[in-house]
């Protein structure tokens, strides 16, 4: 939790962790990860309130369907139609997918 919160600060500062990357352990990378999750969870919040809001009032689904629909809202589709999900652009997890790959590319180091 230390490790989470020291990391997102870095970040929300704009101190580029990918210089500390060589520094970073396996934990410190997972916290990283789980900070872009969150920080994308935030924004994604009202646009799924309002993707499950317009479901509802259009009768698209019933109320389980339409939860459904606004909790996958913004993640990644695979399948006949393939679209990324929103906001990896996010500084915290633009450091997150650096870290992780460096961390991938040279264990231990």
């Amino acid at each position: 939790m230390l490790i989470r919160a020291l990391v997102t600060t870095l970040v929300m500062l704009g101190v580029p962790l990918v210089a500390f990357a060589s520094h970073l352990s396996e934990a410190e990378v997972e916290a990283l990860e789980v900070a872009c999750e969150e920080a994308r969870a935030e924004k994604l919040a009202p646009k799924r309130a309002a993707v499950r809001k317009q479901c509802l009032a259009e009768g698209m689904f019933d109320a389980q369907g339409c939860e459904e629909m606004a909790q996958t809202y913004g993640e990644r589709q695979f399948g006949a139609i393939r679209r990324p999900g929103l906001y990896y652009d996010l500084p915290v997890c633009v450091e997150a997918f650096r870290a992780r790959e460096h961390y991938t590319l040279n264990p231990g180091r």
